[in-house]
């Protein structure tokens, strides 16, 4: 079990709150999740680190609402999940999340544009933000997959054609496009080697900040703390663990 207490002063900026957290998995003997309090402010860039089974992934779920705390609150944008049905749940997700899965969970069968363009179909927030600054959403993906180096001949390639590395980029560019106010991002550079996943981090970071998101990272990998503005640290013990700058 995790216990994690940081306790920054909430403000109006706030893009996420979790307070007195607890979630345990149906027939597990102790709480995966023991929470205090957790805030990120807009713009702000976090670290989530620790060792496999801590609870890091869990964390993640209950930020963008997959799964709901079984006790205490966690709101994203000044709005909390469990008040909220599960469609709008999925909406308020699609609207102000960016997610990077871990295994990245393209489609494989689209193209690399069209799997970049899927926020912008199920989401009108998202599509208007990303047209203000690009014109055509295709425009908007396009730069975003420029911006992250992936050469413009893959464009149009099926997912499942993509090496690794370039299958990463695809899946920042689907998190970012649109200016998510949050981008979530669950070991993102796991499976990248030391050159790839320095040029990823500077690549994810730049796009954070021309958009101004919050970025919610967890990893394992402590030399990566140098990139954050704060770094946690969750144990696999019932503790209280200090946030470290």
């Amino acid at each position: 079990m995790s216990t994690l207490h940081l306790s920054p002063d909430t403000t109006p900026n706030t893009a996420l709150l979790m307070q007195g957290v607890r979630f345990g998995y149906t027939g597990a003997d102790a709480a995966t999740l023991n929470l205090d309090r957790l805030s990120l402010q807009r713009g702000e860039r976090l670290m989530l680190r620790g060792p496999s089974g801590c609870g890091k992934s869990t964390l993640l779920s209950l930020a963008a609402g997959v799964l709901l705390a079984q006790k205490g609150t966690v709101e994203l944008m000044g709005r909390e999940w469990a008040g909220l049905s599960a469609a709008q749940r999925d909406a308020l997700r699609v609207d102000h999340v960016g997610y990077i899965f871990q295994q990245f969970n393209l489609l494989p069968y689209l193209g690399v544009l069209d799997n970049v363009l899927l926020p912008c179909r199920l989401s009108k927030r998202r599509r208007e933000r990303a047209a203000s600054v690009h014109g055509p959403i295709e425009g908007a993906a396009a730069a975003l997959l420029d911006a992250l180096e992936l050469p413009t001949a893959l464009h149009r390639r099926p997912a499942a054609e993509l090496s690794v590395g370039q299958q990463q980029r695809v899946a920042a560019a689907r998190a970012m496009i649109g200016q998510p106010d949050i981008v979530i991002a669950d070991e993102p550079t796991s499976a990248l080697d030391e050159d790839r996943r320095e040029g990823f981090m500077r690549l994810l970071l730049d796009q954070c900040t021309r958009a101004q998101s919050a970025l919610l990272f967890v990893t394992h990998d402590a030399r990566l703390a140098r990139h954050f503005e704060r770094v946690v640290e969750l144990s696999g013990v019932n503790r209280v663990d200090q946030g470290v700058s």
